[in-house]
């Protein structure tokens, strides 16, 4: 075999290569597309700790894709998180708004393995999810436009609560809603372009809480005196 022969052939496997590579990429687009077009909401949940009383603490997003209504809450009000004998999550825990929650999978997002695995919920994080929430409530510009929100600021949103489930067959991303669902390009921003917020447990007695942590912190109070 000369070497024109083998420059040939060696030619040919790079194309045949580039060609798979091509497929492979259309029919992942393919899977993207008939997956959103399938799904008629984007909904999950975040993790962020346990309360004095031990209840768990999550932040939730959901988005309509027909109204493009974009709503965020938390379980609870995220001061409690800061109370004494209140647990922060050591890393992240997202899931599906309605996916059954593991207890083992709570106990690991808790434990503190002294490395940086990403997605540790400390004030600066509360902080942030706070500020996000204020923007959903507000729609304000430029985050929403026609009171929808806008694609980077789904973005913002999707990345700190819910990216999504990547699954090929079944699931739906942050990225596949922006790219298939019509929502708004908007202009570039960043959260810092909004009021600063910080939560504060100083303004405790301002709130209402759930029956638990009301138990709780009066338990606390008449064990104090």
């Amino acid at each position: 075999m000369n070497k024109k022969t083998k420059l040939f052939g060696l030619q040919k496997e790079i194309e045949l290569k580039r060609q798979n590579e091509r497929n492979r990429r259309r029919d992942i687009k393919l899977k993207k597309e008939t997956n959103s077009t399938r799904h008629s909401s984007y909904s999950g949940k975040r993790f962020l700790g346990l309360s004095p009383s031990k209840q768990p603490v999550w932040v939730k997003l959901s988005l309509d894709k027909n109204s493009k209504l974009l709503t965020m809450s938390t379980t609870h009000n995220l001061e409690i998180l800061l109370y004494k004998d209140a647990l922060l999550a050591q890393s992240r825990l997202s899931l599906k708004l309605n996916e059954k929650v593991n207890q083992f999978d709570l106990r690991i997002a808790l434990k503190d393995t002294r490395r940086n695995e990403g997605g540790k919920v400390t004030k600066t994080t509360l902080n942030y999810i706070q500020k996000l929430i204020e923007v959903v409530d507000s729609k304000s510009y430029p985050a929403f436009v026609n009171n929808q929100p806008s694609k980077l600021f789904f973005q913002y949103v999707a990345s700190c609560v819910y990216p999504g489930d990547s699954n090929l067959n079944t699931g739906i991303t942050w990225v596949d809603v922006c790219t298939y669902w019509g929502l708004p390009s908007g202009e570039y921003f960043t959260m810092e372009r909004f009021s600063k917020v910080d939560i504060s447990e100083k303004n405790k007695n301002n709130y209402q809480y759930d029956a638990h942590v009301k138990d709780y912190l009066n338990n606390q109070s008449r064990l104090a005196k």
